[in-house]
Order: structure tokens, then sequence, then C-alpha cells
């Protein structure tokens, strides 16, 4: 689905709402896929409302907007941020003996409509359109080879010999392309500390956001 033209997105106070209507119908889906990724399987009912939440963010962002293409890798950013902190107060719960409290309807939806609705701070919303943008250039420069080993080893969490087998490659060169993705991603972000540092506590996203963008 083509999105709007920029302009008619930022026409007015508030933007146009049939143009951000069409936005959200196009992109929806990828914060659904982002969110559902994310989140582990006792926190998947809350996938749509952590894509609702970061496509508010996204909207509250629209006058910073520079072209229609930050849209979507930037939402993909901000709906991983949402559901790592959901992620992190998730786990947070857990007994003396390491198991997780099972969190229940009321808990996760106080936390949604409390700390999550808090609107990011601009400077926060700028760093992460900076990484939204860096990542989905560095998605169209690594291989698609070392893009599907990055996913297959941190998101299907397989052994270098699965990998291997899978994409018919000799063992031996998994880890080898598993380190020239993780360094171009490195060498893409050592020119903002933070922003390393952000996609180091966010890998897994950054790796799906790699193989999603390209």
């Amino acid at each position: 689905m083509e999105l709007p033209d920029l302009r008619v997105l930022k026409r007015g106070k508030w933007g146009d709402s049939a143009a951000w209507e069409q936005v959200f119908k196009a992109l929806m889906p990828c914060a659904l896929d982002v969110a559902r990724n994310t989140l582990c399987d006792s926190l998947q009912m809350m996938a749509e409302d952590v894509a609702s939440i970061a496509f508010q963010h996204l909207y509250k962002y629209r006058n910073h907007l520079k072209s229609t293409s930050q849209l979507r890798p930037l939402l993909i950013v901000i709906t991983g941020r949402v559901a790592c902190s959901l992620l992190r107060y998730h786990l947070a719960q857990k007994r003396p003996d390491g198991s997780i409290v099972p969190p229940s309807s009321d808990s996760l939806i106080n936390f949604i409509e409390g700390d999550l609705k808090v609107p990011l701070t601009m400077e926060q919303m700028e760093d992460l359109n900076e990484m939204a943008q860096i990542i989905s250039q560095l998605a169209k420069s690594i291989p698609d080879k070392i893009k599907e080993v990055l996913f297959a080893c941190f998101l299907e969490e397989k052994s270098d010999k699965e990998i291997a087998t899978m994409l018919g490659l000799a063992a031996s060169s998994i880890p080898v392309m598993r380190k020239r993705g993780i360094d171009a991603m490195r060498a893409a972000l050592l020119t903002n500390p933070k922003l390393l540092s952000e996609v180091k506590d966010l890998l897994r996203l950054s790796i799906w956001m790699i193989v999603f963008l390209g």
C-alpha cells in the first residue's frame, strides 16, 4: 500500500486523519510482527497494545519527519522499544527461585496504560529515528546469506551445524559470517556510542530489522 504524501500527513494542527488512517492500515501489520517477535509467549496477548502505543508515538513525531521513508523503520524501532520495556517489566516479576510470577491481566493493563504511555522525549525520538535510519541503510548493505545466518543464529537459536545444513554451507563458515554481520552493525554505529549501546541492548530486534528491512 502506497503511503500518503508527507505534506498531507503534516497538514493543519493534527495532520490529515484519512491519510494517517492509511498509514495505520499500511504499517500496523509490520508493528504487530515486531511486537509478536519480541514478546515472550505469555505476553503475546499484549502485542496489539504495544503496536498501538508505538503508532501513537510515531504520530506525535509527525512534524519532525523529513520523508515518508522514515515511517516504517521508525515504527519498527519504537515498537521494539515499547515491547522490550514490557518484557523488562515482566521479567522483573521473578520469584526468589528464578521462576516468573504469572502476570495478571490487571497488572499488565495498568503498566500499558501507565509507564508506556508516558511520551518519549524528543531527544529519545531523535535517537530512535537515527537508529532506524542507520539500520535501514545497513540492511541494504549486508549480503543476504549473512542476514540468513544472523536470523537463524540469534532469532531461531539454531546451532552452527544446523545453520550450515539449512543453508548448504560449511559449518566452519558460520562463525565467520556471523562475525562479519555483527562487525558490520558495530562499524555502522561506532560514530554514535549511544546508538551502539542501544543496539547491543536490543540485539535480537536489530537483527530482525536488518532481515526485515533488507
